[in-house]
């Protein structure tokens, strides 16, 4: 059976491969006759270089490799590649805007919808651009080529004004059929998808079973709560481990910068920190994750949850800084102590801040000033929040457990001594920021597989094994070599 399906996914797709073929010609058609073996050397080429390479520039080769045989050269067949993908486009945003009218799908598919529909609108708008503009891009074109000597000149005047006039005469195309093409392309990539799928999870009489397999590497994310109960609920051996829970702080980013440069501050990239501290009581608390001009945003994974995380974008120029404030937590400090009483506790904080933020999403949030005087905040000062939908403002003790605010209430004030303006009383913290680590472990050997269940390795931050992305790489490399090394003892 699973073989009858890999086949059929296999077959569902070179079909889908040959309808493209087929709308691929409609285009050339316009010019001169397609050569089918040529194009098709090319699509084989240009998708294995999609594999290995990104932006699907494997479609520039499948341009130039056709391109080279065909009498209207490289420019009319990237042009008639451009368009290929341009219906691709258009064809994925009218599917993700149907499943948007019939509802389905949820916040994921209004996403993707609005993401195509503009994406969509934009080719259009470039494409019509191109037909009207086309004598003054052509002469852009020649004076362009004319920086250079007389045969890249002629070369590249043939391949701008190819491209371009290939857009102009693409409403020669015979709409009806390439509707159909384009309707069975898609019906047989979707059905190769089906049948995949099929092939790995296989519907029987008594259920779903999951494929056999000798070795497995179990690389689930800190949050896959659903799978953490579905292995101890199998008896997959487990236990509690200390992680970390607090808020996310923002301050103004020249703050920040002013801190940590002092006079060069105007000079220097926008700066960030790490900060730790062990306090008298025995608690610790530390900073993660510091957003150099960046936002805190929601991370929640369930309905009725708010968590916090925080992100930087390249340019790293928003007007503020972020960073979790995060204390450490002992399984001993757990209310439930019970193999998962730290992910219940995670649930709860999160659940209660949800309610705490008035049910709509919004985040619990209160100005570090108020936090450390014990008072309610009623808005922000001179750092504005960055989180959306929204902050309520609020006192956050009587939202998060004492264990937590005792120790920030110490942590902040310790941070403000080693970096000037920390605990400013504008600063806002925002909560809680609860998925900083796994709150159990997948118990496992020497050998990294699990004890309980031989050839299941558990692997990275899920697992419990890392504290992330880098630590999380590197426990799946040697995840990787223990696999190979059990498969050459089994040799």
């Amino acid at each position: 059976m699973l073989a009858l399906f890999l086949l059929l996914a296999l077959l569902l797709v070179l079909v889908g491969h040959a309808f493209r073929l087929l709308r691929w010609e409609q285009f050339i058609r316009i010019y001169e006759r397609p050569p089918r073996g040529q194009m098709l050397r090319g699509m084989a080429g240009g998708y294995a270089l999609n594999f290995v390479l990104p932006f699907h520039l494997g479609d520039a080769f499948r341009a130039v490799y056709t391109g080279r045989r065909m009498k209207s050269g490289i420019g009319f067949a990237l042009a008639t590649v451009i368009m290929d993908r341009f219906l691709d486009v258009w064809f994925v945003a009218f599917g993700f805007i149907a499943f948007r009218l019939l509802g389905l799908g949820g916040a994921p598919v209004d996403g993707a919808a609005r993401y195509y529909l503009v994406f969509s609108l934009l080719l259009g708008l470039g494409l019509v651009l191109v037909v009207a503009l086309r004598d003054f891009l052509k002469k852009i074109c020649l004076a362009f080529c004319g920086l250079f000597n007389d045969t890249l000149k002629l070369d590249g005047m043939m391949f701008f004004w190819s491209l371009i006039n290939t857009f102009k005469d693409l409403g020669r195309v015979k709409i009806g059929r390439l509707v159909v093409n384009t309707l069975l392309m898609w019906a047989a990539y979707l059905g190769s998808y089906t049948a995949l799928a099929a092939a790995l999870t296989v519907a029987g009489p008594a259920g779903s079973y999951t494929l056999p397999a000798r070795q497995v590497i179990l690389a689930i994310g800190h949050s896959a709560r659903d799978t953490f109960e579905m292995l101890h609920a199998q008896g997959v051996p487990m236990e509690p481990k200390p992680f970390s829970m607090g808020v996310r702080i923002e301050h103004r980013q020249a703050d920040i910068n002013a801190a940590q440069y002092g006079a060069a501050a105007e000079r220097l990239p926008a700066a960030d920190y790490s900060l730790s501290c062990h306090l008298p009581d025995g608690s610790s608390a530390y900073t993660f994750c510091m957003c150099p001009g960046g936002e805190v945003f929601a991370a929640a994974s369930e309905a009725g949850g708010v968590c916090t995380n925080g992100m930087s974008n390249s340019r790293r120029d928003g007007e503020n800084a972020n960073a979790a404030v995060l204390v450490t937590l002992r399984p001993e400090d757990f209310p439930d102590k019970s193999t998962l009483g730290g992910m219940y506790w995670q649930r709860s904080i999160e659940q209660r801040a949800f309610a705490r933020g008035g049910g709509n999403y919004h985040a619990p949030a209160q100005l570090a000033g108020d936090f450390l005087a014990g008072r309610a905040s009623t808005g922000p000062g001179r750092v504005q929040p960055t989180y959306r939908p929204g902050v309520t403002w609020c006192d956050l003790h009587d939202m998060l457990p004492a264990r937590i605010t005792d120790t920030l209430a110490q942590a902040l004030p310790a941070f403000g001594r080693k970096l000037r303006g920390f605990d400013d009383p504008d600063a806002v913290l925002t909560a809680p920021e609860t998925r900083s680590s796994s709150p159990v472990r997948i118990v496992r050997g020497e050998d990294r597989c699990s004890t309980g269940v031989p050839g299941l390795y558990p692997c990275g931050e899920g697992a419990g094994y890392a504290g992330g992305i880098t630590s999380a790489a590197v426990d799946g490399l040697r995840c990787a070599e223990s696999v190979l090394t059990a498969l050459q003892n089994e040799a």
